[in-house]
């Protein structure tokens, strides 16, 4: 490899670890592939611009000029985006380093893939590639730059901080919250609002309230009125919340995960915080504390171009990192009695993406898988009992955990895990059921569904 094959490489590669978002959904495509075509337009640029997760096209604008062959190139584009989670340009770098003639190479199939420039891959924080930005019609050069300058323009108009802004709900769209358990066929409808996009709920342990953030702040509902609605919960200088937040088992605090990348402890009727979490460059998004409240369980990210990895600490102390094997870790918490640390893991596949469930042993980190299945199953939570647990399955070829998509919730018993006793779809995904929402008395869970225009009445 050159000197300018190794400052090329080394160029795309921090290029994308800065496009990383904290989210992306339906409408961010919307918003992203407008202001591609404004841009196209002013400067009379024969293209065709395509957003696109996996299996569905978001956004396409097909412009003055441009042809079916564009059309076949950004296909491929595409595609190449989604086999190899990297941008053409990069893997184009990356090939030529490693001698790899992609015309005889016999994995590569050139009929689907190709490594010319003009897709990239738009990572959320987390979660890993949840869909591609492609351009088609100008060079191959022309084309990425026009996608990686658009995407970093969207990030940069989005941003509020370390990471990027909270999700809102899109024109026509609806935040419900939904309860379902071991025996209730059907899930109730417990409230809605087309105000604010509201996320992961934890169910208070005197079983009075449900605990959920939204617009980046904390907010309670009162399960004895929620026709009242939210009532903020005010915190002296907590920046804004993601969805990852854990109550404390001592039933007065709780733990959230914040959009600087730390963890914070307060009360549950707000007031002063104070951060647990070290100064150590990474990313701590909680998922656990352990029944004894002496340590925390969360997933640690060096960098957000790279997977996530378990660690444990105690409040204000240094993590350990345990060795789950290679591929994205997430959700991990612990069972009622403290013996293990249930997740979803990358583990036990090389297909990317394709999380399984999983527990780790809390004494000696082995792990043992839990389902065996061609979904992608995110975000496994116990029942305070232990005697029943409830996940998320995305659709197969799911990468991440990615909002707006057809999802199912579902409840098995844990001593036969491969055999749901209730399944529920909902359109949703990402804020979904991120954290452990199950009623303190075993019978309960809730979750939250976005759907859209006359879905509104339906889970």
């Amino acid at each position: 490899m050159t000197q300018t094959e190794t400052d090329r490489t080394a160029q795309l590669e921090a290029q994308e670890a800065g496009l990383v978002l904290a989210s992306f959904d339906h409408s961010d495509a919307w918003r992203l592939g407008t202001a591609m075509v404004e841009r196209a337009l002013r400067d009379r640029l024969s293209v065709i611009i395509d957003i696109r997760g996996p299996g569905v096209v978001l956004f396409r604008a097909a412009l003055a000029g441009t042809t079916a062959e564009n059309q076949a190139w950004l296909d491929r584009k595409a595609e190449t985006v989604f086999r190899f989670e990297a941008s053409t340009a990069l893997l184009s770098e990356r090939f030529a380093a490693q001698g790899v003639d992609v015309w005889t190479a016999p994995w590569f199939d050139t009929n689907r893939y190709t490594t010319a420039g003009g897709s990239v891959p738009v990572r959320v924080m987390g979660v890993g590639v949840v869909a591609a930005v492609t351009v088609s019609g100008l060079t191959s050069e022309e084309d990425h730059d026009f996608a990686v300058e658009a995407l970093d323009a969207f990030r940069r108009t989005r941003s509020r901080g370390p990471l990027s802004q909270y999700r809102t709900l899109a024109p026509g769209q609806q935040a419900q919250i939904w309860v379902g358990g071991p025996t209730i066929r059907e899930p109730q409808l417990l409230f809605q609002t087309n105000e604010m996009l509201i996320e992961a709920p934890n169910w208070s342990l005197d079983g009075d309230s449900l605990f959920l953030n939204g617009h980046g702040s904390l907010w309670r509902l009162d399960l004895s009125a929620p026709d009242r609605g939210l009532t903020v919960v005010d915190f002296d200088g907590l920046p804004e919340l993601n969805n990852d937040h854990v109550l404390d088992p001592d039933g007065d605090h709780i733990y959230l995960s914040a959009m600087d990348g730390h963890i914070y402890r307060g009360r549950l009727n707000g007031g002063a915080v104070e951060r647990v979490t070290p100064e150590d460059g990474a990313w701590h998004f909680l998922h656990g504390v352990s029944p004894d409240r002496t340590r925390l369980s969360y997933v640690h990210i060096d960098d957000l171009a790279h997977p996530g990895r378990l660690a444990v600490m105690e409040p204000h102390g240094q993590p350990v990192l345990v060795h789950t094997g290679t591929g994205h870790l997430d959700g991990p918490e612990w069972s009622p009695d403290g013996a293990w640390i249930y997740a979803n893991t990358e583990a036990f596949t090389d297909k990317p993406g394709h999380a399984q469930i999983a527990r780790i042993a809390d004494a000696d980190g082995s792990l043992e898988r839990l389902v065996t299945s061609d979904t992608v199953d995110w975000f496994p939570h116990l029942s305070p009992d232990a005697q029943h647990a409830a996940y998320i399955s995305f659709p197969p070829g799911t990468l991440g955990h990615p909002p707006d998509v057809d999802v199912e919730v579902r409840v098995v018993a844990t001593t036969d895990w491969p055999d749901p006793l209730q399944r529920y779809p909902v359109f949703g995904g990402q804020g979904t059921i991120n954290v452990n929402s199950w009623a303190p008395d075993s019978s309960r869970f809730a979750f939250v569904a976005y759907p859209f225009g006359s879905d509104s009445e339906k889970s």
